[in-house]
């Protein structure tokens, strides 16, 4: 309230300013003054009444103060008289206190020896219960660990019998194959020949190879027997008599004579029929005991040309 009214003097005494300085400034010029003279008084009159309240609001103000202080004065008298008591509550209230605290401290003691007891028991049941946890989980790892099989001592040509004196007992096994865990061994005719380990499936494959190239080369060995067996049944005797013991070997026997030649792709035998004048020519032996390659005439001497002339 106070401030409010200091505040409307203020703008009263401003205002009242304004139009003394208007009318005074009229007043020289020789205009009309009067009526800024009149508002000017009535600011004047209104910044007295502003004036007037705020002297009413002021003594509210003091009185409330001091009724202030006076309740100050009585809370630090009571506060003085209630000082004392306290102290001997207070004094009183650390006697109980104390006593309380001994008597935890010894219900306390008593509770941590007891709880320590079953703790040491349960700690010990811990153990035991861990350590039959770690043996179940050994007998089960041990029991899924699948058993690996080595197979380094095992080769291509190998029989059943030889396999499983060196492998133990197999896994599965049927006619033709013997399972080790997930990996199997083929066999044909009671012989090793393939199976799914790296190192028997590459001698396996390595053997092929080996006997697909002794195939062809045998093959092509035979193809060049057949035409050594064709030049050496086509021979005449005389020939053949005449380079006995440096090129070509002779025996006689009961059916006629017979001959060799060892060649570059094995050894040929010849067999003069005498009964029959047909020349047979072998590899490895002579009749049962040689393969046939050549049947021909036998030729007695080598064919002579002739020669004609003409006048």
């Amino acid at each position: 309230m106070e401030t409010f009214a200091e505040i409307m003097f203020f703008i009263s005494l401003l205002i009242f300013i304004y139009f003394i300085c208007r009318g005074i400034f009229k007043l020289i010029k020789g205009a009309g003054s009067k009526q800024s003279f009149k508002y000017g008084l009535i600011a004047l009159a209104a910044s007295f009444l502003f004036v007037i309240v705020g002297l009413i609001a002021n003594p509210v103000k003091n009185t409330a103060s001091s009724k202030d202080t006076i309740a100050h004065s009585k809370k630090i008298s009571t506060s003085k008289i209630e000082s004392p008591d306290k102290s001997s509550n207070k004094k009183h209230s650390n006697k109980s206190s104390s006593k309380r605290s001994n008597s935890k401290k010894t219900t306390l003691k008593k509770t941590s020896s007891s709880k320590k007891k079953p703790s040491e028991n349960n700690s010990d049941t811990k153990k035991t219960v861990a350590k039959k946890s770690s043996s179940k989980n050994k007998a089960s790892t041990k029991k899924t660990k699948k058993k690996v099989y080595s197979f380094n001592k095992i080769k291509i040509g190998m029989t059943k019998s030889q396999v499983i004196s060196i492998m133990g007992k197999p896994t599965d096994e049927s006619s033709s194959t013997l399972m080790y865990g997930s990996d199997d061994l083929d066999f044909e005719n009671d012989k090793l020949f393939d199976g799914s380990p790296d190192k028997i499936h590459k001698a396996a494959i390595k053997k092929d190879k080996a006997e697909a190239k002794e195939s062809s080369k045998k093959r092509a060995n035979e193809s060049e027997l057949k035409s050594f067996a064709k030049v050496f049944g086509q021979k005449d005797v005389e020939t053949l008599q005449k380079y006995v013991g440096s090129a070509y070997s002779s025996i006689e026997t009961s059916q006629g004579m017979a001959y060799g030649w060892k060649t570059d792709y094995g050894m040929l035998y010849r067999l003069d029929d005498s009964s029959t004048g047909i020349t047979h020519v072998y590899k490895d032996g002579l009749v049962d005991s040689g393969t046939q390659l050549y049947v021909g005439q036998t030729l007695k001497q080598k064919q002579r040309r002739n020669y004609y002339h003409y006048n």
